[in-house]
């Protein structure tokens, strides 16, 4: 492997995961300064991890993938229930019993900051705070990956969770950067006891299964 480029959170996927999560943070950033959106609710972006290593432990799959939670914008209108002709119950946009259109009073939605041109590299997400969460907890999973004591093609998962926040006059926006991991377990101890009358019950004599016996 000397000469290869170490995986890193920035590198992954020919930095595709980077690419992602940078579109996914300028709708995290427009959410979040969306006038119609509760200002104080909290928004995430989960970039995940998925490894599924060979029975060898030496090549892992990895699956990516980013997802966002926003908040939503709701829309306000007014429904005006009636009976038709014929008794059918209808709802309508407008009252019919004058001619003013009461959909006119409603305020227009006022619109957000667009981020179109806004780039952000993994790196400087809390001043390179994600990218050591990181680190730290990919050395954690390709430990177990690699220790004969844990199950090899069991998946191990790494999530590295943002969520975001503001005020209400939406000035400063407050985050927190998480990143739970979720490893193989310990492959089971196994040992056989003979039993039988007291006078031949031997010993414990126990001896742990090859990796490929206990997938």
């Amino acid at each position: 492997m000397i000469g290869d480029q170490i995986v890193s959170l920035e590198s992954a996927a020919n930095r595709r995961a980077e690419s992602r999560f940078a579109a996914a943070y300028r709708r995290f950033l427009e959410n979040i300064h969306d006038p119609n959106t509760d200002p104080e609710a909290k928004r995430t972006i989960e970039v995940l991890f998925k490894l599924t290593p060979d029975e060898e432990r030496e090549i892992a799959v990895c699956i990516i993938d980013v997802k966002t939670t926003l908040i939503s914008s709701p829309v306000r209108t007014n429904f005006f229930i009636g009976e038709e002709r014929g008794g059918m119950i209808v709802a309508t946009e407008r009252d019919r019993s004058d001619d003013e259109d009461f959909s006119a009073e409603l305020e227009p939605m006022p619109e957000g900051i667009k981020f179109e041109n806004y780039m952000v590299a993994l790196a400087d997400v809390g001043s390179g705070a994600a990218v050591e969460f990181f680190q730290y907890r990919l050395d954690q999973v390709l430990r177990n990956i690699k220790d004969p004591m844990f199950k090899p093609k069991a998946t191990r998962t790494i999530t590295l969770k943002i969520v975001g926040w503001t005020d209400s006059d939406r000035e400063i926006a407050h985050f927190q950067i998480d990143c739970p991991i979720k490893l193989a377990p310990l492959i089971p101890y196994e040992w056989n006891h003979r039993i039988g009358p007291p006078q031949n019950i031997l010993p414990f004599t126990s001896a742990f299964a090859r990796d490929s016996d206990r997938n």
